[in-house]
């Protein structure tokens, strides 16, 4: 057996785990079930493709369906981002189909897109046809659109859980953008290239983080570990100070009110400086709030 299956036997197994796991635990959306299930489908393709199973006129319809798995798999994301944001307008995604399925009579029924397979020593690779240009464009389309999703979604998010399922998605789509842009890059410098090796461990590492998003980012909030936010910030300063306290280089009293500052001052920075939306936020009156200012000697302009 070829090594370069190896990434692909695993990935397939790790996103059949995932499926599993998934439907034993309550509360996986259905986007998210959706999306899975696609790119374990695409997984498929590329064992089947590696084992090359089919002669040549079967294999080239194979490695259509696995060009046009890839493009279903990027429309599966942008539904489950659209599931989860603040924005919830399913009209780009209409839009996207539409496009897509035009693509995809034109790359099945025609050799206008890939015009043929040509084996490399451990796998076949797609013959770029007249306008495989439309492939690469689309995908990176669709890239760049998720992006702009997550984006919105991050910065219009009106809740906690918003926010870090668009900052997971992100952080996990990472791998997969950057291999795309690596193949991308190789294939127009003339090199033959197969993505199967990469993608499996691109997709795998964003099926992962995702499924964290899902479930246990309830309890973990990744910006924690960020450079430079300000969760980290406050995150390190509070840590320091139960330090100072555990060293008994800090009274009780003292350690107490550092900590309860740098928390009122953390939910004022969110709120943008605004007192009426930081009690809101601390779940308490506005004048609670304001007496809390005054004892920690917290200056506030409204």
């Amino acid at each position: 057996m070829n090594v370069y299956i190896i990434p692909a036997i695993l990935a397939l197994a790790v996103k059949f785990t995932v499926v599993f796991y998934a439907k034993s635990k309550s509360g996986a959306s259905r986007a998210f079930m959706c999306m899975i299930s696609i790119f374990a489908f695409h997984n498929i393709c590329e064992v089947i493709l590696f084992f090359g199973f089919f002669n040549d006129a079967k294999t080239d319809y194979l490695l259509k369906i696995y060009y046009l798995v890839s493009i279903a798999s990027l429309l599966s994301v942008s539904w489950y981002v659209t599931s989860f944001s603040a924005v919830k307008k399913y009209w780009h995604i209409s839009v996207s189909v539409f496009i897509c399925l035009i693509f995809a009579l034109v790359a099945i029924f025609s050799d206008l897109i890939i015009a043929g397979t040509s084996h490399l020593s451990y796998i076949v690779t797609a013959l770029r046809g007249e306008f495989y240009w439309t492939f690469q464009a689309l995908s990176f389309a669709l890239l760049l659109s998720i992006i702009v999703q997550l984006y919105v979604s991050y910065t219009r998010a009106d809740n906690h859980m918003m926010k870090m399922r668009s900052l997971y998605t992100a952080i996990a789509l990472t791998p997969h953008f950057l291999a795309v842009i690596v193949v991308m890059g190789l294939m127009n410098a003339g090199v033959l290239i197969n993505g199967t090796v990469i993608f499996p461990i691109a997709t795998t590492l964003f099926i992962v983080i995702t499924l964290a998003s899902e479930y246990q980012h309830k309890s973990t909030d990744i910006r924690r570990y960020m450079p430079f936010s300000e969760e980290r910030r406050t995150t390190n300063k509070i840590m320091e100070i139960f330090s100072n306290y555990a060293r008994d280089d800090a009274g009780y009293r003292d350690s107490v009110s550092e900590i309860e500052r740098l928390l009122v001052l953390y939910k004022l920075d969110r709120a943008g400086g605004n007192a009426s939306s930081t009690a809101e936020q601390m779940g308490m009156p506005r004048s609670s709030l304001y007496s809390i200012f005054n004892r920690l000697k917290i200056k506030v302009k409204d």
